[in-house]
């Protein structure tokens, strides 16, 4: 009995996909913007150009301030795509589907408790599960789907 109980909560990974997505979205821009950080601090400090040294340290620290702000920008966009793919996904379902959605993929319920709570039987909440998979699947937020459970 206690195998089905930890099989039943076992993670979801659509959601631990999502959540790491974010996540790695985060810890890149905030890396990122510290190494704009850094290199702001270089510019202002070799801003003199007092000798050919500074004057290469100087040039060196814009041209990285340029790269680094570039990939800033492409994280931010990237971010917001996905942002904007749940949001086109999720205004598509009915409000049943978006509460179905919001208890499997955020809240990380079980079948039976979202069943309980839909009034949906476990098969169809099954089957719509299975959708909204697929439906994240098409929309290349999550790509694995072999590593679903089912």
């Amino acid at each position: 009995m206690e195998e089905t109980k930890k099989e039943e909560f076992k993670p979801n990974n659509s959601a631990e996909k999502i959540r790491k997505l974010f996540f790695n979205y985060d810890l890149e821009l905030l890396a990122s913007k510290g190494e704009l950080d850094l290199n702001k601090a270089k510019i202002k400090r070799y801003a003199t150009k007092k000798n050919k040294k500074e004057l290469e340290l100087y040039t060196s620290s814009l041209i990285e301030e340029a790269k680094i702000t570039t990939y800033i920008e492409q994280l931010t966009r990237g971010k917001n795509e996905v942002y904007e793919n749940l949001e086109a996904i999720l205004k598509t379902y009915t409000p049943k589907y978006r509460d179905i959605w919001m208890m499997y993929f955020i809240s990380q319920k079980t079948h039976q408790e979202i069943s309980d709570a839909t009034f949906y039987s476990i098969e169809n909440v099954k089957k719509v599960i299975k959708k909204l998979k697929n439906d994240l699947i098409s929309y290349g937020i999550d790509y694995n789907k072999s590593n679903e459970e089912e």
